[in-house]
């Protein structure tokens, strides 16, 4: 059963209003709502199991991103647009995408 989201994040969030794609095994597109460097909260159409992995990718400013997630969290409902509200931690981020993800999150934080 889904879980009601509870604020669990040791880093800060940054906002974002893009598209992404997440390969679970087909590609589903996603809407990013925010991201930290330990996750994102993303808006699916597409239901999601707790545990799944996946591969999101997406753009940070001039930075393409592709990481690995594990879905955490489910929203018990489904957003205003009728979208399943997912919450996911990477998973074994690389030095490069880390160093990229802390230079857009600071631009963004100023």
């Amino acid at each position: 059963m889904p879980e009601a989201f509870v604020e669990r994040r040791r880093s800060p969030r940054v906002v974002v209003a893009s598209g992404a794609h997440l390969d679970r095994p087909l590609a589903t597109s996603v809407r990013l709502l925010d991201i930290g460097l330990s996750g994102v909260l993303m808006a699916s159409a597409q239901p999601f199991d707790l545990g799944q992995y996946g591969r999101l990718s997406l753009r940070l400013g001039t930075v393409t991103v592709d990481a690995d997630v594990e879905i955490r969290r489910i929203a018990a409902q489904r957003d205003e647009r009728g979208a399943f509200k997912l919450g996911a931690r990477f998973v074994g981020l690389d030095d490069d995408t880390r160093r990229a993800m802390q230079q857009y999150l600071s631009a963004a934080n100023r």
